[in-house]
């Protein structure tokens, strides 16, 4: 039966990152990774869910594979949050860079992994994404050590999925 489920993951996963190639429009989570449920059992969740898990502390998961308590700083302000329902996961270089850079380019199951990159991504308040929304610039006034954990995310993010980060001189 598990082994039934994760080819029936496997072959929804494809035809997702096939339309998603096709049509090139934002991705969603659906880049599964392994978190362990309140039992202690190895279960399949999105990619909020898991990033939730890795940044939190005392993080509970439901029988759901579903996050839902912890306690969570925002990468920006440092305010902590303990409500994932009050958590935005901020995309450091958001989609609307990735499409002007090229990332419809990429091959059909690199679009997902490519969007959802550990690297690329970060606990926020909803205010903060919300005022953030697709700018690759900060709207609003961060620490100078949260500047610099930015500008260094982003360079190594573009470094490792573009190559180069040329952009980062204009």
């Amino acid at each position: 039966m598990k082994i039934f489920l994760l080819l029936l993951l496997l072959t929804t996963n494809a035809f997702a990152r096939e339309k998603i190639a096709n049509d090139c429009k934002r991705p969603n989570w659906d880049n599964h990774q392994w978190i362990k449920n309140a039992k202690g059992e190895l279960c399949i969740t999105n990619t909020r869910h898991w990033l939730l898990y890795v940044e939190g502390t005392d993080v509970v998961v439901n029988h759901k594979c579903q996050v839902v308590a912890g306690k969570w700083k925002s990468f920006y302000s440092g305010v902590e949050i303990t409500d994932p329902a009050n958590i935005q996961i901020d995309h450091l270089f958001p989609w609307a860079e990735m499409k002007r850079r090229g990332v419809c380019k990429l091959k059909t199951n690199d679009i997902i992994d490519f969007y959802n990159d550990r690297n690329n991504l970060v606990i926020a308040t909803i205010s903060e994404n919300q005022k953030k929304s697709d700018k690759l610039e900060l709207p609003f006034e961060v620490s100078e050590a949260v500047k610099k954990e930015y500008k260094d995310r982003l360079f190594m993010f573009c470094l490792s999925r573009f190559g180069n980060c040329d952009m980062f001189m204009q």
